[in-house]
């Protein structure tokens, strides 16, 4: 039904807000854009609460822990995003990075690897 639906031009959809879990998608994607870190924080809790097992729902409330500096609050939303599946780039981005830092080359560059597996290339 949220996907069938009409947009508005703030990226909702005009269904029962409990039915809008696209719309959420839209919206925490607005925040990660906008680098807030208050307002991929409150997208990103909006999203765990319209798609509960969608990847990108806590790896955008992790987004905004590293923003902030929270080391342990984002290594604990990536770490749950992960299990719910490799698919969301900030989660891949996220992992990357901290193998990187940590001189973890193998591991970076598995992440890069399924950034890029998900990235689609540009069409001749």
């Amino acid at each position: 039904l949220d996907r069938a639906s009409a947009y508005r031009e703030d990226g909702t959809v005009l269904v029962p807000q409990r039915l809008a879990g696209q719309s959420a998608q839209v919206l925490a994607a607005k925040a990660v854009a906008s680098n807030d870190p208050v307002a991929i924080e409150a997208a990103g809790r909006l999203l765990i609460d319209r798609q509960p097992v969608n990847a990108s729902a806590p790896a955008t409330l992790g987004l905004a822990h590293a923003l902030v500096g929270d080391v342990a609050g984002a290594d604990a939303a990536f770490t749950v995003s992960g299990q719910l599946g490799w698919r969301a780039p900030l989660t891949q981005q996220y992992w990357m990075g901290r193998a990187l830092a940590s001189g973890d080359y193998r591991v970076a560059a598995q992440r890069q690897d399924a950034i890029l597996r998900q990235t689609r290339a540009p069409r001749c």
